[in-house]
């Protein structure tokens, strides 16, 4: 009766359970793929998945399990190294799987990350016979019951606290292979870099170390050149474009007996937003500022339209302001333009002022007009001045008085087509200055081509 309970709840040696196909796994995954406070049930079903695809080559009772581990750590001891003889490395093979990015603060210098730090290493002392033990393959236990290696996150912007929790089991097979997959949220600081903002490329680099033994005691290792990107779910401010992983940090090449694990990111922004809401405005505003001279004086206040628009400006620099950071090296490229957006603005009020001072003088200087004739060409023979004995001796009185008001109307038509001629020039100065300054952003500062350094 007690084996054939056994075998209504426990496959019988020789067969296997029920396979779990891709399709399955697929489904599992996108059911539960949610946003991060998911994040226990995402590492439940990658763990639970692992467990399947082990547990499917095991056989035995849980009887068999039971006296497993009671061989297994009769004289086990979880505060030694793996190592049998003490001059031998412990490698420890890690790879990161990356679930999302949570935030990234280029104010503070943040970085959030969600993921698991895969862990695999060999513990002689854990290897079996599985054909000693019903056919047991493979077996989870907690972690403190085994040893693992305690890895610190140097990079933490907290504190420096150890990586992993308790909460993780380890899978173990017979040949003593061990394979830990702690999940959770990674806080390390990371320097930014706002000058292309906003579309800013950052590179943030997490440094771990085991902060007990050396390099001859144990070693890291990185499985892969890159992180696992298989869970990850994209960000919706930031772009992953590469990443890479490696057991050489440069900050500390001179510490050659210390064991280093860096993983480095490297993301752009998604400046759609910013250059929507913040960017293109203040572009707007200030090709509108040219348009002031197209303003009759007469209708309407030039220095009024012309202050409006600067105060305009002004609340999108307090806007775009909060976006960067107070400090950074080198400055941010958006803060060059918005200064020299404010000093067109500025250059185009007191241009302004200059116009209306010169339509309310009576008589405009003479250098003025000929600056007119000599850049539209009109040349034009200059009157003599002729004495009113030698030019109107033998002009009849009526004739003197005709001349003189033609003369007087000649006059007034060359100063209007003159101050006429002056608001186009402005016009096309101010627009054509406004347009090179927003070229010379876009070629320095936005257009770049962001490869793994």
């Amino acid at each position: 009766m007690r084996n054939a309970s056994l075998h209504t709840y426990t496959p019988a040696r020789g067969t296997r359970s029920p396979p779990c196909n891709k399709e399955d796994r697929k489904k599992m995954l996108h059911l539960s793929f949610e946003p991060i406070h998911m994040l226990p049930k995402i590492l439940l079903i990658y763990m639970t998945l692992g467990t399947v695809v082990a547990s499917t080559s095991s056989n035995g009772t849980i009887e068999d399990m039971q006296r497993l581990n009671d061989t297994l750590f009769d004289r086990y001891t979880s505060e030694f190294r793996p190592a049998f003889f003490l001059n031998q490395t412990v490698e420890v093979f890690i790879q990161y799987k990356l679930f999302s990015v949570i935030y990234f603060n280029a104010i503070t210098g943040t970085i959030s990350l969600s993921g698991a730090l895969q862990m695999n290493w060999k513990d002689y002392r854990l290897e079996w016979n599985p054909e000693d033990f019903g056919g047991v393959s493979a077996i989870l236990l907690p972690v403190s019951q085994v040893w693992y290696p305690k890895i610190v996150l140097l990079t933490g912007m907290d504190n420096i606290q150890q990586v992993g929790s308790e909460d993780f089991d380890v899978h173990v097979d017979f040949h003593g292979h061990v394979m830990w997959v702690p999940g959770g949220v990674l806080m390390s600081s990371c320097q930014s870099n706002v000058r292309d903002f906003p579309r800013d490329y950052q590179t943030c680099t997490l440094i771990l170390n085991n902060m007990m033994y050396d390099k001859d005691d144990m070693r890291l290792v990185p499985r892969t050149e890159t992180v696992d990107m298989d869970f990850y779910r994209k960000n919706g401010e930031w772009d992953v474009i590469w990443t890479r992983v490696s057991d050489q940090v440069h900050r500390y090449e001179t510490l050659t007996y210390i064991s280093f694990f860096s993983i480095t990111f490297g993301m752009i922004r998604k400046s759609d937003y910013f250059i929507i809401n913040l960017l293109a405005p203040v572009v707007v505003l200030c090709v509108l500022d040219a348009f002031v001279f197209l303003i009759p004086v007469g209708s309407s206040d030039r220095v009024s339209f012309s202050l409006t628009l600067f105060l305009s400006l002004t609340v999108y620099m307090s806007v775009m302001g909060s976006y960067l950071p107070s400090t950074s090296d080198p400055l941010a490229g958006m803060t060059y333009f918005l200064l020299a957006s404010v000093l067109h603005s500025t250059m185009v009020i007191l241009m302004t002022i200059a116009t209306i001072r010169l339509y309310e003088r009576e008589h405009l200087p003479a250098w003025l007009f000929r600056l007119y004739r000599f850049i539209f060409r009109k040349n034009r023979k200059s009157k003599e001045i002729k004495s009113p004995d030698d030019s109107y001796e033998n002009i009849p009185l009526e004739k003197r008085a005709s001349d003189s008001a033609e003369d007087k109307n000649s006059n007034v038509v060359t100063r209007l087509s003159l101050l006429s001629a002056l608001d186009k020039c402005l016009f096309a100065i101010s627009l054509s200055s406004m347009v090179l300054i927003c070229i010379v952003f876009y070629s320095v500062y936005l257009q770049h081509d962001h490869t793994p350094k």
